[in-house]
């Protein structure tokens, strides 16, 4: 029994059963009554106080009137059926119902305490510390749905509300909520024997699930601390050693507009995350906007999406932008990669001018080789997968590495970045050696890059974008809804980013080169309705990627195409097709390629020490394989003092014991066209095979051997940055070589 429901016993007011089916509606007009049944809208409940004594059973409906408003909360008991839920929803013809509390930090709009198979939609609520709130303290429950609701001046609570926060929430008027947030998915929290970690108050293992089935969809949360928070307080680990990620399973946030969390105005607000997702198994994120989320200062750092203690989350389609500066001391960027994740995918999002870094990757709990870092030996971040992303203006780069108390591993490949400060950033002893990085294109050129879902309008043909649809053999024009924010076809829709076909008709994003050059494109198609549709990509009626199936995953479908010759005037379709009921999440990004050349690999992104002794016999090699068909490869080097003689760069072929066979590639250069401080120097190969093994050497046969002054330098650091290869040297200028410390590695890069 809820705390409501049970106070409303103890003074005599018992609580009522529910029939099954029975719709009950309620709406503060002339002839409600509280005392009634509440099931016409003729004699409506007046007030929520009815609905906290009732225990609603399966397909059971709460009707709340339109224009209608409380300054109650609303308390929701019972559970429905996946056939039959229990709905709250509203009803007759206005705004949503507002649901306006006071402002209190113990205000709730709607609270729902394990509950199976509810759903919550189409409602306002306000000025409250949580806007609706679902509350498990006991495991396998399934099926809750919100939906369609709006939250604003959600504030109140800020970690925990404890000066000395101790993981527990202890101190919270609100049981198991660390921040107020317009949804809040929460349980208790309490700390375990060792005070090491905080773990559920009740029997919690690695094979068990709180609540599985969780959806939240259409809501949008403005003027707050935070947005949605999935959290039983600030996460917790299973009793049996693990960190909870089977706690929420397979939970489905689509459709959000998350934007300009400023607290409202509230002295008391901290705003630290658009959106929290802790404790989750198999979580999707998709079709949403994060916009100026942490707007206002945050102790612990501000963020547009936080991960921790995840495992599969899927972060895909989405715009993540705009994280201000605050004055905060950490973070304010696009996605923090926080604490104890696995195998996150950041898929196709468009992560722009946030202050930070777009994708923060931080390594920095573990007091086995950090000591006093944090009080929780189980951080980690394994197999973090970023693809096909469109990172711009960002502060602190595209990916940004913090810490090395353990080394987080993953890939950043296919993505495009118009960045000042460069695709990956790493601050002094921090790097990527546990990351790959393969086919990202700078696409930072003076023409603007296109981005379907940043650049939707309702005008046709601004930013070289139109929405048509087609039934024969000719493309038209659709028309604009500007009430449902979508284009029409005769029975086709395109929005910001979804593509519904129908039977017969298809749909297609148009969009017009506005200069000529060779564009990248990126996208990534999602079936998010019924059938099997199918999706392709054409130039000027010509296909440049081939159609393909489209099937019912979390990750869809890549449509991808490098290196596209236009013409300003060609216009370049995006095209679906498929039966009545069919949709698709695409929002396809285009940026004309740079120039430059194409990264390769890299060891590059961390600290590295100088150190000048090429000369003479003495020369030193990293070692390394490509991981495509590379003909670049930099060494860094500067000029210590002034050598007699020449540098020597050569690219060799390595055969059995790590001995040069062939040379693919060098490159001599004069002590005058040597930098003096470090900078890349760059061979040109032949096609290097990923299949071998390749050394980059560096040599000065005729510099004497004269100490580290009047020599050559390079960059080494004994992290091991690269595991694909070592650092080795020579004594006998280069005939033989021999490994270097098992840990070390010289700075070096290779380009496609």
């Amino acid at each position: 029994m809820t705390a409501a429901a049970l106070s409303a016993a103890l003074l005599g007011a018992p609580a009522t059963a529910s029939a099954a089916g029975t719709t009950r509606y309620v709406n503060p007009i002339a002839g409600c009554s509280n005392a009634g049944p509440g099931t016409t809208t003729d004699a409506p409940w007046c007030d929520f106080v009815p609905v906290a004594a009732t225990d609603f059973a399966a397909g059971d409906e709460l009707l709340l009137a339109r224009g209608a408003s409380w300054n109650q909360q609303l308390e929701i008991s019972g559970s429905g059926t996946s056939s039959a839920p229990i709905t709250v929803a509203a009803y007759g013809s206005g705004a949503r119902p507002l649901i306006s509390r006071d402002a209190a930090d113990d205000d709730r709009g709607v609270y729902l305490e394990n509950v199976s198979h509810v759903t919550v939609r189409d409602l306002e609520v306000a000025n409250a510390a949580v806007g609706v709130q679902a509350y498990y303290d006991e495991l396998d429950h399934e099926g809750l749905t919100i939906e369609n609701v709006y939250a604003h001046h959600i504030t109140g609570i800020a970690q925990g509300n404890s000066q000395a926060y101790d993981g527990t929430c202890s101190s919270s008027p609100i049981p198991g909520l660390y921040t107020s947030a317009g949804v809040a998915i929460t349980g208790p929290a309490v700390n375990d024997a060792t005070g090491k970690a905080t773990v559920a108050p009740f029997p919690f293992t690695s094979s068990d699930v709180g609540l599985r089935d969780l959806r939240i969809s259409g809501v949008e949360v403005a003027h707050s601390n935070m947005g949605v928070e999935i959290a039983w307080c600030n996460g917790i680990r299973t009793h049996d050693g693990t960190d909870g990620a089977n706690l929420v399973q397979d939970a489905v946030l689509e459709d959000l507009y998350i934007h300009d969390l400023d607290g409202g105005g509230d002295m008391r607000a901290d705003c630290p995350n658009g959106i929290t997702l802790i404790n989750t198994r198999n979580a999707v994120v998709r079709d949403s906007i994060v916009q100026n989320a942490g707007a206002c200062p945050s102790k612990n750092g501000t963020t547009g999406l936080l991960l921790s203690r995840n495992e599969g989350p899927v972060i895909v389609n989405n715009l993540i932008v705009q994280t201000p500066d605050v004055g905060t001391p950490n973070d304010q960027m696009g996605i923090d990669l926080e604490y104890a994740n696995r195998d996150v995918k950041i898929l196709y999002n468009y992560i722009a001018e946030n202050h930070g870094p777009g994708v923060d990757v931080l390594a920095i709990r573990n007091p086995a080789t950090c000591p006093g870092s944090s009080n929780d030996p189980f951080d980690h971040s394994d197999d973090t997968l970023i693809d096909g992303n469109l990172f711009e203006d960002n502060g602190e780069g595209a990916v940004h590495r913090v810490s090395n108390c353990f080394v987080p591993t993953g890939t950043v490949t296919n993505n495009l970045y118009d960045e000042p400060h460069g695709l990956a950033v790493s601050g002094v002893g921090e790097d990527f050696r546990g990351f790959s990085f393969l086919d990202n294109h700078d696409v930072g050129t003076s023409t603007r890059t296109s981005q379907a879902a940043r650049d939707f309008t309702g005008t046709a043909g601004q930013h070289g974008w139109k929405h048509e649809s087609r039934t024969g053999t000719s493309w038209t024009a659709m028309t604009f809804d500007a009430a449902a924010q979508q284009w029409n076809g005769t029975s086709t829709a395109s929005g910001r980013f979804a593509r519904v076909p129908a039977t017969g008709e298809s749909v297609a994003l148009a969009w017009t080169a506005p200069a000529t050059g060779y564009v990248n494109i990126r996208g990534r198609a999602l079936s998010t309705g019924a059938g099997t549709p199918t999706v392709r990509v054409e130039k000027n009626g010509v296909a440049v990627v081939t159609a393909q199936s489209v099937p019912a995953t979390r990750v869809g479908v890549a449509t991808n195409a490098d290196g596209l010759a236009v013409t300003a005037g060609d216009t370049i379709r995006f095209i679906t097709q498929g039966s009545t009921g069919a949709e698709v999440s695409w929002m396809p990004s285009i940026g004309y390629d740079a120039g430059a050349p194409i990264l390769d690999q890299a060891n590059t992104f961390g600290t590295f020490y100088p150190y000048s002794d090429l000369r003479s016999t003495l020369g030193r090699m990293q070692t390394f394989r490509p991981q495509t068909a590379a003909t670049r490869v930099d060494f860094w080097a500067y000029r210590a003092g002034s050598p007699a003689g020449n540098l020597e760069i050569r690219v060799y072929e390595l055969g059995a014991g790590g001995q040069p066979v062939a040379t693919v590639g060098q490159r001599t250069l004069a002590p005058g066209d040597v930098p003096s401080t470090s900078a890349p120097v760059s061979v040109s190969t032949s096609a290097l095979d990923p299949a071998k093994s390749y050394g980059v050497a560096a040599t000065s046969p005729l510099t004497p051997n004269a100490g580290t002054s009047n020599s050559y330098g390079f960059e080494y650091f004994d992290g091991d940055p690269y595991a694909r290869g070592a650092a080795w040297f020579s004594t006998d200028g280069g005939t033989t070589w021999s490994p270097d410390v098992s840990s070390r590695d010289i700075k070096f890069a290779t380009y496609r």
